[in-house]
């Protein structure tokens, strides 16, 4: 079928971690195949095999997963830095749910455009909108290249759009969204503002409530701006 298991990984050389080892079978459980490839994946413990053989350590909420392999370390080395910084907001967010200790889980955290087209809001849903990447003279360096600073303003929004029969308050609604948005940002609490290392400083805005929308729904946005240096010739490169 052309899938690599761990044995055969351990044949050519290559290593799992022990983590990954004790997680992921030795040999090919039964699945549905097509065409030669594995229709079913596993995701289990530390480590996560795709189709391919490739194991990949998966990150709990981003869409993008990176893995072990070249390939992978490549497209993430090929990634703005800005993109990389959004990603981490949105898998933050994405961990707001009861087990992990908060009053609501949280429906979905969409990536949604400045203008909110194509988009439909749900009840205790939340939007990441990308706004204004500016240069930030002050936190620029000199350098060859030199490290150019930039403001990127990220808009949280939180939605509210119960149904009839709710006895709570939209008020009440977006106060408990608002504080769990900020909780989890801000977590794990020790240099949450660098965002996994790839920012310098991060505030939180005020909170701006917005009124009942035609569609039955209303909530709350505040305002990331998160400061990063970039190398000036190199978008996809941190500096510090």
């Amino acid at each position: 079928s052309g899938i690599l298991w761990p044995r055969d990984w351990q044949a050519q050389g290559r290593s799992l971690s022990p983590a990954a080892e004790n997680a992921l079978p030795d040999q090919n459980p039964a699945g549905d195949f097509n065409g030669g490839r594995a229709s079913q994946t596993w995701n289990r413990g530390a480590g996560r095999r795709d189709s391919t053989g490739e194991v990949r350590q998966e990150l709990q909420g981003p869409t993008r997963v990176y893995g072990t392999s070249e390939e992978n370390q490549e497209e993430k080395a090929m990634t703005p830095i800005s993109e990389l910084i959004t990603e981490v907001v949105v898998a933050r967010l994405q961990q707001i749910t009861q087990a992990n200790g908060y009053e609501f889980d949280v429906t979905s955290v969409d990536r949604v455009p400045l203008h909110d087209e194509g988009w439909t809001p749900r009840d205790l849903s939340m939007a990441v909108v990308q706004a204004d990447d500016i240069r930030n003279d002050a936190e620029s360096h000199h350098g060859n290249p030199p490290a150019e600073a930039r403001d990127l303003t990220l808009h949280i929004k939180c939605i509210v759009r119960p149904s009839s029969r709710s006895t709570v308050t939209y008020e009440t609604n977006m106060n408990q969204m608002a504080a769990a948005a900020r909780k989890a940002i801000t977590t794990p609490n020790v240099n949450w503002y660098q965002m996994d290392g790839y920012a310098i400083n991060t505030m939180i805005g005020d909170n701006t409530p917005f009124p009942l929308a035609a569609g039955g729904h209303a909530g709350t946005t505040f305002t990331l701006l998160i400061t990063y240096r970039i190398s000036e010739t190199d978008p996809f490169t941190v500096r510090a």
